[in-house]
């Protein structure tokens, strides 16, 4: 219900301003980067990389083509989220993430031995997403939305400098962690969801660990 009432709040937001620029208020930047990620969903789902489908989409892909050592890496992932999940239930938020993220690495790991372009093609949805947005963002004061913007695009260029270094894994994984942040941006700018003193790279937020943990794979 609350989602819904910030959509429609977003849409008004866009149409009265849409050719304007100004300062917004808390609710308003709220509700235009709710609209914003939108279009980071569009884009991404154009090149068929939104983050939650794109892992499905592979998830199948290495359980049909993938090697055995892809397939190895995939069980490994798999178990690691059971003791995640164990954790998390005994009430261990450290091991917990630390467990996902591992878990989630070794997902990354087949899927990269499986889809060797995969760090690439996701590079060039997010930059995709990165320029739409920039572009209906215009010149309006919105300082929360413009952090994760160029939170994003550190990420990528980290990404890329990662890519020529020949270190495929984490090229996908900070491009992964960029496309999170355009696809889900209210989610990182509203109180109770912030990326703290994380610096860009340095790992994904819970908010990652938590996404990776409701996975079928």
């Amino acid at each position: 219900m609350r989602m819904t009432k910030f959509w429609a709040l977003g849409v008004a937001v866009i149409a009265v301003g849409a050719c304007e620029s100004g300062t917004l208020d808390p609710i308003e930047e709220e509700s235009l980067a709710l609209s914003l990620a939108g279009d980071g969903v569009e884009v991404m789902e154009g090149h068929q990389a939104r983050p939650g489908n794109w892992v499905r989409r592979l998830i199948r892909g290495i359980n049909q083509e993938g090697s055995e050592e892809a397939l190895a890496l995939l069980e490994e992932a798999r178990d690691l989220r059971g003791e995640a999940r164990e954790a998390r239930v005994a009430g261990d938020t450290t091991l917990f993430l630390a467990l996902m993220e591992e878990s989630r690495m070794k997902l990354f790991e087949a899927v990269v031995l499986t889809f060797p372009d995969a760090a690439e093609r996701t590079g060039s949805a997010v930059d995709e997403a990165i320029n739409r947005i920039t572009e209906r963002l215009g010149d309006r004061d919105a300082p929360r939305i413009r952090a994760v913007l160029e939170e994003a695009t550190q990420l990528r260029e980290q990404a890329d400098a990662a890519l020529e270094a020949g270190d495929d894994l984490t090229a996908l994984d900070l491009n992964f962690q960029a496309s999170r942040l355009l696809t889900r941006m209210v989610h990182f700018i509203r109180d109770g969801h912030r990326r703290g003193d994380r610096q860009p790279g340095s790992g994904p937020p819970g908010e990652l660990s938590e996404h990776v943990s409701e996975m079928e794979f």
